[in-house]
This record gives C-alpha cells, sequence and structure tokens, in this order.
C-alpha cells in the first residue's frame, strides 16, 4: 500500500481538503493500492474540521464533516512514501522530525512549475471567499499530484 500524507499546521483545512480530494479524484485502479492520510504539525488531534472547510467541499461534494485531525509524528512521516506539506514550513518541520526523508517530501504547489509560491495560503480566520479560494488552489493541483505519484511509483 503506497501512503501518500499531507501536512499543514492544524489538520482542519488545508491537509483535510487536499487529502478528500485525492481520494475522492483518485483512479479506480488505486483503490486497495493508494491510502491518502493528513496530520497537523501544531495539531494536538481530535479536533474537527473547520466549518467553513466542510462547507465549501461540500460545494464539490465532497464530504470532510468525518474529519478528525491528527498529530504529526515521527512514526506517520517514517511510515509515509510521499509527504505532501502545503508550506515550506511544514516541511521544515519533517525534515526536522525525521532527518532523511527530503526525498519523499515534494510542497503540493512544486507541482506547478509556474506559480509564483509553492505555499498554499492558509485559510483560517477567513471568510468563506478565503476557504474556496484555498480549495480551489488546492483542487488545481490534485490532478498533477495523481499525476507524479502514478509516474513517481509506477501506478
Amino acid at each position: 500500500m503506497l501512503k501518500v500524507l499531507f501536512v499543514c499546521t492544524g489538520n482542519t483545512c488545508r491537509s483535510p481538503m487536499a487529502e478528500a480530494l485525492a481520494r475522492d479524484r483518485m483512479k479506480e485502479e488505486w483503490e486497495g493500492k493508494v491510502e491518502f492520510s493528513s496530520a497537523g504539525t501544531l495539531d494536538l488531534g481530535g479536533s474537527e474540521a473547520s466549518p467553513l472547510a466542510v462547507e465549501v467541499m461540500s460545494e464539490l461534494e465532497v464530504d470532510l464533516s468525518g474529519h478528525r485531525s491528527t498529530h504529526l509524528t515521527e512514526e506517520i512521516i517514517e511510515s509515509s512514501e510521499l509527504i505532501v506539506p502545503m508550506a515550506g514550513r511544514h516541511r521544515d518541520v519533517i525534515t526536522m522530525l525525521v532527518p532523511g526523508v527530503e526525498e519523499r517530501v515534494i510542497l503540493l504547489g512544486e507541482l506547478d512549475p509556474g506559480r509564483e509560491e509553492a505555499d498554499i495560503r492558509d485559510p483560517i480566520g477567513g471568510d468563506r471567499l478565503i476557504y474556496r479560494q484555498a480549495r480551489d488552489d488546492i483542487e488545481s493541483l490534485i490532478g498533477p499530484l495523481l499525476d507524479y505519484i502514478s509516474e513517481r511509483f509506477s501506478l
């Protein structure tokens, strides 16, 4: 089983949206072969997804209502073949926790070489429009991520 881990700060907005979108958009033949999960660098675990994240994802008919946050640990990092942080500071935490893991880490925004900024903007504290912008930003990168996974892991 190929384990793909999305990482953000609180694991209540960006990484759960990315996880849910990747799971929703993955190829049928990947069922049982690829597992998507998410975790947060500052999360204590067990928090629900942000209400606005749930709302804007429901507009795409993707359900985040059952999400519960997970705290990022060394064990989670070590058990993941691909780690996809939302921002450079998350990559820094990942590589500090598990030195030598850099080759398994790619910022989601790095999958679009035309972007000015690789970080996905954190919508926390923003309004519905800010959450939609974050969702749409993430959604635009899920296709390239799935292509990357397919090529890198020969799926």
